[in-house]
């Protein structure tokens, strides 16, 4: 007989562990100013060593039509191996009468592979319920319960870990959240909010057998500032596991060990496309490109496939594999030339603040490698491509805090980042002296290093070139207001790969300066004071998007020395410091700009003193030169000139000895 398999989803009352709530009508008039409001959302959840239960129930009131097709759908995507639904109820209130609009018919499953785009598939199905006939004015009483039970994933249901949202896009009478714990492990309650910009928390444990509740009332929309970190957590409530650090390293580590993922043996000589010459570190970095370079991305996030990697044999043979598999194979590789590495988890978005979380398995989004080599740890992300440097010149990952996983375990790290590190030179020079009175020609340097190198380098190597060239001619226009004509389009001039320092050259002549530029003013910004904004919210610390310091010359070249101020302005605070200078020498006017970030977060205390400097950086940022200065006589000018006098001087003294001969004459005479 075929094993019988259980449905997706299914239709019954709730679970007799579920406490049901009453809602007051009474309060569906409380925000009709806003398009729609819960009354209530019930949380609870039951917790097992084996699975896990989340009922919800919800009540809201619909005040606009602009909200009825969103609250008329219902989206749930499974694990269909083993997570399922079970609705309860699906009610329309209208008029103080209520009538069920769950309709077995409008339940449907759907295979949707929602990142198939981004070379990603995690097998999952989707659960669709179509709510029929809902009206402005109506109130939608929606109750369901999700299931999970664990299976052979090494996470799932095993390490428990899940976030109450606090904060809404809507108003919430009533939010109640209950958590009933049936484990045997103790929950970790991390309360989470912002109180006046400033974060409050506060934390408890959950034991075996105990629960929790804890209601919320009028919870209204609340907005953080739009310069506030991008990891800045809004109000909530979250749910994890108790364990350390330690233990999450450990617990993966070891079911990797188990299931033979990391004992895999590759000989290296038998991958004839490494080409090894027996220098460790030389060896290990053409590994290392090989594995990013070679070695094409592709994700099953499905299954244990989730959160395990495969096989390193089975990613070099497919060519083909996800962060996991592709740092698993990198591991394997250095480990088969001695070099020592180890796999470390990270988070890409908000990996910044793992260091304020208790820990949790689940709080992690991607892997990398820690090679360690000759004393000195050097990270690497194996899905980054056309990476360059040595390992002393390797671009540092910017990911915040990262988890080495290690038999003995290992506790949370900073990767190291040194946002002061020079990523950008800008070179500006204008050539004046051949143009004549209506043009010149303007040549752009652009120097890059670390992570700026890597980024251009594989936009050379990943765009069409012509295409480029025209982006880079179109942006030179923009920031000039020049018409210009290319004598040399963009190109890489130099790429220092052991230095991980790439440039990039492009020449245009100038034209029509008196139409464009009838003032004889040229104005040319510097831009780098944009990653530093100006936060209107002070409520907020506020977040720079600067990773490194920047520099800008801009040269001009004229026939003669022009006649312009020279000036000088430095200033520095906690957080970045600026430096710029305006001067001369001989024919040649300079201007250099340079901008140093020292950290990316500005606290709420200094951001009175970050703001003044900001503004200030930004009155300065706009460098204005003149295209024309008067130009000296050329020499057959000077001469006519010069013959001019000379017979001018010469007829002035012939008369003035005439006029003395003719008056000593006379004086004889008398």
């Amino acid at each position: 007989m075929g094993t019988l398999v259980e449905p997706l989803y299914d239709i019954r009352e709730p679970a007799g562990w579920v406490d049901r709530r009453e809602v007051s009508l009474a309060d569906e008039s409380r925000h009709a100013d806003a398009p729609c409001f819960f009354l209530l959302v019930d949380y609870q959840e039951n917790v097992r060593n084996d699975r896990i239960e989340s009922y919800t129930h919800t009540v809201e009131k619909i005040n606009d039509s602009s909200r009825i097709e969103d609250a008329s759908l219902y989206l749930r995507e499974l694990h269909s191996e083993g997570e399922r639904v079970i609705f309860h109820g699906a009610d329309i209130i209208r008029n103080g009468e209520r009538f069920s609009a769950l309709d077995p018919e409008n339940l449907e499953v759907y295979r949707r592979e929602t990142s198939l785009e981004s070379h990603i598939t995690n097998q999952r199905q989707t659960i669709s319920l179509s709510i029929d006939d809902l009206r402005v004015g109506d109130l939608l009483d929606f109750r369901v319960t999700i299931t999970r039970r664990a299976t052979a994933h090494p996470l799932w249901v095993k390490h428990f870990f899940t976030t109450f949202w606090l904060t809404w896009n809507c108003p919430v009478v009533r939010q109640v959240i209950r958590i009933v714990n049936r484990s045997d492990r103790s929950l970790n309650l991390h309360h989470h909010r912002i109180d006046e910009g400033r974060p409050l928390d506060d934390f408890a444990l959950l034991k075996p057998r105990q629960e929790f509740e804890r209601e919320y009332h009028e919870l209204l929309p609340k907005r953080l500032a739009n310069t506030a970190p991008a990891w800045w957590w809004s109000d909530c409530l979250q749910v994890t596991r108790d364990q350390t650090w330690q233990q999450v390293s450990r617990h993966l580590h070891r079911y990797y060990s188990e299931i033979g993922v990391l004992d895999c043996q590759i000989d290296i000589d038998s991958v004839d496309r490494i080409e090894l010459n027996g220098d460790r570190r030389k060896d290990a970095l053409r590994i290392i490109r090989f594995v990013q370079n070679e070695i094409r991305y592709r994700g099953q996030n499905h299954g244990i496939y989730s959160h395990t990697p495969k096989s390193p044999l089975l990613v070099l043979k497919k060519g083909a594999g996800d962060c996991k598999d592709k740092s698993n194979l990198l591991r394997a590789l250095l480990e088969a030339i001695g070099v020592e590495s180890s796999l470390v988890l990270v988070n890409t978005d908000y990996g910044k603040s793992l260091g304020e979380l208790k820990p949790s398995a689940q709080h992690f989004n991607h892997m990398i490698v820690r090679v360690s080599i000759d004393g000195a740890d050097t990270y690497y992300d194996p899905t980054v491509q056309k990476q360059a440097g040595n390992f002393e010149h390797a671009a540092e990952l910017d990911y915040g805090f990262a988890l080495g996983l290690n038999e003995d375990g290992e506790d949370l790290v900073r990767l190291p980042f040194d946002i002061s590190r020079k990523v950008f030179v800008l070179k500006h020079i204008f050539d004046f002296r051949t143009g004549g009175h209506n043009g010149g020609t303007l040549s752009i340097t652009r120097k890059y290093m670390a992570h700026r190198a890597d980024d251009v380098r594989h936009r050379f190597a990943s765009q069409n070139l012509q295409r480029l060239q025209e982006q880079y001619l179109e942006n030179t226009r923009d920031d000039t207001e020049l018409e210009l004509k290319v004598i040399s389009p963009v190109a890489v001039v130099k790429d220092e790969r052991d230095r991980n320092i790439l440039v990039t050259r492009e020449k245009y002549r100038i034209s029509n300066l008196e139409t464009t530029h009838g003032d004889e003013r040229i104005e040319l910004a510097t831009r780098f004071y944009r990653s530093f904004p100006e936060p209107s919210d002070t409520r907020f610390p506020a977040q720079i998007t600067a990773p490194g310091a920047g520099e800008h010359h801009i040269e001009i070249h004229y026939p003669v020395k022009p006649d312009v101020a020279c000036s000088a302005k430095n200033f520095e605070n906690s957080v970045f410091a600026y430096k710029d200078r305006v001067w001369l020498e001989g024919n040649v006017l300079r201007f250099q700009t340079l901008i140093t970030p020292y950290r990316e977060i500005v606290d709420r205390g200094e951001l009175s003193q970050y703001k003044s400097d900001v503004i200030k950086m930004a009155n300065r940022s706009l460098n204005r030169f003149p295209w024309r200065v008067e130009a000296e006589a050329d020499e057959d000018e000077c001469l006519r000139q010069l013959n001019k006098t000379t017979r001018n001087v010469l007829i002035w003294n012939v008369g003035l000895i005439w006029f003395v001969c003719l008056s000593l004459l006379l004086w004889a005479i008398l």
